[in-house]
């Protein structure tokens, strides 16, 4: 929700606001490239496996299944046929636009005739290093080896248990790149057994620059005239910004003459109704309305000035 209030006869702003939205992999089924709200998100999987003998990585959205005791996820699996750390499943997704507070689970780390090992990287920066990643249980530890640094399976977990769960959150840290790289550690048997890890839906807030113009059509200012000004909201992008808050309180000595006016084409003056919808009202402008990007809407407010010079 983002609330504007505007009480002055002239304003040009232009604002940066954090909209949060989410990558639902139900709905969304398994892609390399999504918009999401007008967000450009890739997802690029590779692996460097190299032995043809092992079950060769596959990734793909499970929408109805569950892992960690969460139902709906991106996932990766494989089955070596020795203990390789070499080999690994690359997940990598990538932000049209920095997103901040990004947060997802990395679902079943854990270990039993396998070794689960996993390294989360954002831009480059490896997350054991700061405290964007909290273990959920037992069934996952953090790990420095001579090999990697991440997060390694302790303990078998059911496909029910969060225990070997990785909760990742940003907070405000802007991330543009992120890396999920997954393999098997040396801790499992000479013959691994099958391995499978499970991304959650991914949640984050993107800045939105949304621009106010507020202009008055009148040319001169009279007790008991009349006078008619605009207000004219743009969302100048990177994604849309739906449930904004339009306020307009009138100033003392003005009362509306007639009823104010909304008008668009490109968004829509009332949150939730079609492109293109309309609005009037006969009180102080309060209106929640969606704005796609590169949309534009106009409030028309029409007013009597009082007159008696000192009711302003």
């Amino acid at each position: 929700m983002y609330k504007f209030l505007f009480s002055c006869i002239l304003l040009l702003a232009s604002s940066f606001l954090s909209a949060q939205t989410c990558l639902i992999w139900e709905d969304e089924g398994f892609a390399t490239n999504y918009t999401v709200d007008g967000l450009g998100v890739t997802l690029t999987i590779t692996d460097n496996f190299f032995n043809t003998a092992d079950l060769q990585p596959e990734s793909d959205v499970d929408a109805t299944g569950t892992q960690g005791n969460h139902t709906g996820y991106l996932f990766s699996h494989f089955n070596n046929n020795n203990e390789n750390t070499d080999e690994r499943v690359f997940v990598t997704f990538t932000f049209a636009n920095p997103v901040r507070n990004l947060e997802f689970l990395v679902l079943d780390v854990d270990s039993g005739n396998y070794d689960d090992n996993v390294i989360i990287e954002y831009d480059g920066t490896n997350a054991t290093t700061g405290t964007f990643v909290t273990t959920l249980g037992s069934g996952v530890v953090r790990d420095n080896e001579s090999y990697f640094e991440g997060w390694e399976g302790a303990n078998f977990v059911t496909e029910n248990s969060t225990s070997g769960n990785l909760q990742f959150d940003s907070s405000s840290t802007a991330i543009t790149s992120l890396t999920i790289t997954y393999f098997g550690g040396d801790d499992g048997p000479a013959d691994p057994g099958y391995q499978i890890i499970g991304i959650s839906d991914m949640c984050w807030d993107t800045e939105v620059d949304i621009s106010i113009t507020k202009s008055d059509l009148s040319t001169q200012f009279s007790p008991g005239g009349i006078g008619t000004y605009t207000i004219n909201v743009s969302n100048g992008g990177p994604m849309d910004a739906n449930g904004v808050t339009i306020q307009d309180i009138l100033p003392s000595g003005l009362s509306l003459s007639e009823d104010w006016s909304c008008t668009t084409t490109t968004a829509s003056c009332v949150s939730g109704s079609p492109i293109g919808t309309g609005a009037t009202g006969s009180s102080n402008i309060n209106q929640v309305v969606d704005l796609p990007v590169g949309s534009n809407l106009e409030f028309t407010v029409k007013v009597n000035y009082a007159a008696d010079p000192g009711a302003y």
